[in-house]
């Protein structure tokens, strides 16, 4: 049923963060009857959250009966211990509204009507499909000076990571932390040896500092570089060596 409301604008405000569920305030103001334009004075909206433009997954419903006051509404979504709201920080959700009965649709960015609109969750759990982690490493193995395509340093370090195994980048240590976090590496079988995997700034006051092989432009003696110790049972452990060493490229996606 093609909706005889119209609104102004909808908000949605993160009310608390704790792990899950997490709970939104929703609100909308300027709900009219199309036929006579006044406010609506009184109604019952039913909210639902899906994780698709059209079909997809239910993820969440609730009917307020007298939500809808003066033309507006304030709702507390999650805020009913029976029906708790479950979502993940920045995953992309798509919310819809049926006011009276009357199912309301939307305008995109492009001007075009959808059925839902969008919306990026400011609360809950932290997925670790959020962050990049470990997918395997090189087959060719390189010094600390690192040059492809026309490109150096980092950047010929991601693209040679690419070039191996698509959409993969050089992997940083903090990247391999989470990897050990959340997956069982005992069944990664690249979980093994060594790779150079880059930590950024420099380390240690000296003059030979830990430098990331000076951002893999140096390959010898001169510069030290990361590298990643894989170990299945404890994770293993980040360590340094001078960038004239032959290591395979640990690569995340």
């Amino acid at each position: 049923m093609k909706s005889k409301l119209v609104f102004a604008f909808l908000i949605l405000i993160p009310l608390i963060s704790a792990a899950l569920p997490v709970a939104l305030y929703d609100q909308g103001i300027g709900v009219k009857l199309k036929s006579t334009g006044q406010l609506l004075s009184s109604g019952q909206i039913v909210v639902e959250i899906y994780d698709a433009l059209t079909g997809g997954n239910l993820i969440y419903s609730e009917t307020f009966s007298n939500g809808i006051v003066n033309g507006n509404w304030n709702l507390l979504l999650g805020g009913n211990p029976s029906n708790p709201l479950y979502l993940e920080y920045g995953k992309k959700y798509y919310r819809d509204y049926t006011i009276n009965g009357a199912n309301l649709d939307f305008t995109d960015y492009s001007g075009a009507t959808v059925p839902r609109q969008i919306f990026y969750s400011p609360l809950g759990s932290i997925s670790s499909d959020f962050f990049s982690t470990f997918y395997s490493k090189t087959n060719q193995t390189y010094t600390g000076s690192l040059s492809s395509n026309n490109l150096t340093g980092y950047k010929a370090a991601n693209y040679l990571c690419s070039i191996e195994f698509p959409e993969t980048h050089l992997c940083n240590q903090k990247e391999l932390i989470i990897t050990i976090q959340s997956t069982d590496i005992s069944s990664l079988a690249e979980w093994e040896g060594t790779a150079w995997v880059s930590s950024g700034g420099s380390k240690f006051p000296s003059a030979l500092t830990a430098s990331d092989c000076r951002g893999f432009t140096v390959g010898d003696s001169t510069a030290l570089g990361n590298f990643w110790i894989f170990d299945t049972t404890t994770g293993g452990q980040g360590s340094i060596v001078n960038c004239a060493q032959l290591k395979p490229l640990a690569c995340c996606k």
